[in-house]
Order: structure tokens, then sequence, then C-alpha cells
């Protein structure tokens, strides 16, 4: 399935459960530029940290969620 799909059959499944209608990427997410290393490195940061935020793990080495493990 490609990306577009993907996407739209997400969105459609969430609005669907939310009960609500629109368009379910413009109101939830943006595009970010990363200028820099900094702003790429916060960004895979709060990528590998996010299951531990979210309750799905308790550290991240045992994560299959991450990239840590490699």
């Amino acid at each position: 399935m490609d990306a577009a799909r993907l996407c739209q059959t997400l969105g459609t499944r969430v609005n669907r459960e939310e009960k609500v209608v629109g368009e379910f990427w413009q109101v939830r997410y943006r595009a970010v530029r990363l200028l820099d290393e900094t702003a790429c490195l916060a960004c895979a940061a709060y990528g590998e940290l996010n299951p531990i935020r979210a309750a799905m793990a308790d550290t991240i080495e045992p994560n299959d969620f991450t990239s840590v493990q490699q």
C-alpha cells in the first residue's frame, strides 16, 4: 500500500471512530523543516522516546517501536 492510500485509510478510520468530519492530517499534524543538526537530533530523540511518553514501554532498550536496538 502506498503512503497516500495508507494516510487516507487511517484518516477515514479515525474520523469514523471519533465521529468527526474533515481532513484528519490537516488539523492534527503539520510539516516542519529540520534546518540544522540540532533540530534533526531533537526530532530523532522525540521519535525514540515517544513510546515511553505514551506508556507503551518503561525503557527504550527492549522496545520494538524504536531503533535503539540497532
